[in-house]
């Protein structure tokens, strides 16, 4: 199970970089690897991170809908 964490967390790495060239599709990206980590973590009973990585979902929610609204603008 270990060498899939390893992926989820290059998979969250990558959708740093696509940020970095605002390519909107990060996320999506982190929206499925937050989602992965809230289900680890609450499963490991690591409440108070399960919930961290639930804030960050919000924000990767909140941030796909943004950008979407900033390109209708251009």
């Amino acid at each position: 199970m270990s060498l899939f964490f390893w992926l989820v967390t290059a998979l969250s790495t990558l959708g740093m970089f696509l940020n970095v060239k605002k390519i909107r599709f990060c996320f999506i990206i982190w929206a499925i690897t937050n989602t992965i980590w809230i289900i680890h973590n609450y499963n490991i009973k690591e409440y108070a991170q399960s919930f961290s990585y639930l804030v960050a979902l919000g924000s990767a929610i909140w941030g796909f809908i943004a950008w979407r609204h900033k390109n209708d603008n251009k």
